[in-house]
């Protein structure tokens, strides 16, 4: 178990609730997925390659 100082304020310090597994951690410690979660290092995936739109060009004047 970590301890936390207790007599300095250190700005992102705060505890928070991790989104996905509900451990509290620091803010400093998590991350922001991709689909606005904050979650903690455990927790964090990438964003699939697969999600991500592929757009198609497409010529009208093309002849078959």
């Amino acid at each position: 178990m970590r301890i936390y100082p207790t007599n300095r304020f250190e700005p992102g310090t705060y505890k928070r609730e991790c989104d996905i597994c509900g451990w509290d951690y620091l803010r400093s410690e998590m991350r922001k997925q991709w689909d606005g979660l904050i979650v903690c290092k455990p927790c964090y995936t990438e964003k699939d390659t697969q999600l991500e739109k592929k757009y198609r060009r497409i010529n009208k004047f093309q002849k078959d």
